[in-house]
């Protein structure tokens, strides 16, 4: 028994030493996967940029059917405020926020609702470093860890939490609830699973009555989700 818990104890050793294992945490593998997909969004009016949201690099198969490119994928409120604030938009990635692309035309983008909160842009040319997310494709199960990342406030943030609730939006499109914190620009930033695989866009923050006024408020421990199935691209 000893020299089988010596055994067990020098082959746990061994493996904190590789990277991705269990021995670190499901956050600490899903960012270090996630970041090299992850990315701002900014606008710019007059040569001053501002951050206007978050942002994820896919691969998608290209016009012909013949080969895949690299797009940037964001939520559309975030790819609208181009129109608001002003005349250009680049997506920088967080790990090297001097690494950018600028996104031409938006090539495909939804209709309202949270559980349909997308737009897919054309890039000028692929990120250098950078590499597509990987999606997963089956819904997400209740109960299981979610990882966010983005770039609120022009800063690397990442958050975790719980996925708690499917709803409908008024288009009838579902959409995920998850407990997890998401602060003003993370949105259209990517939501993983525990195997760093994507499965949707953060949207908004979860809207509830205030206690005491009765008035809708936004929460920062609840987030919504456009699932990565409901976006058509």
């Amino acid at each position: 028994m000893k020299i089988w818990s010596g055994v067990k104890f020098v082959l746990m050793m061994f493996m904190c030493l590789l990277p991705l294992t269990a021995c670190a945490s499901v956050e600490e593998r899903v960012t270090r996967r996630g970041m090299h997909s992850a990315m701002s969004v900014d606008v710019s009016n007059n040569g001053m940029w501002r951050i206007a949201g978050s942002a994820v690099l896919v691969e998608v198969n290209d016009s012909f059917g013949v080969g895949t490119r690299m797009r940037v994928l964001t939520a559309k409120h975030v790819a609208e405020a181009v129109d608001r604030w002003g005349y250009q938009m680049r997506a920088c990635w967080v790990k090297e926020p001097d690494n950018c692309v600028y996104l031409d035309d938006h090539i495909a983008s939804s209709e309202s609702g949270y559980g349909s909160d997308w737009a897919i842009f054309e890039i000028n040319h692929e990120p250098d470093g950078m590499r597509p997310a990987y999606i997963r494709y089956t819904r997400s199960r209740l109960g299981e860890k979610v990882v966010i990342i983005g770039h609120p406030w022009g800063e690397f943030m990442v958050s975790s939490g719980i996925m708690s609730a499917y709803r409908m939006d008024w288009n009838g499109n579902y959409y995920y609830v998850a407990h997890a914190y998401a602060a003003p620009g993370n949105s259209g930033g990517p939501v993983y699973d525990s195997r760093a695989r994507l499965i949707g866009l953060l949207v908004a923050r979860d809207i509830k009555p205030n206690v005491i006024t009765g008035l809708p408020e936004m929460q920062e421990d609840a987030v919504w989700i456009t699932p990565i199935q409901n976006i058509g691209y």
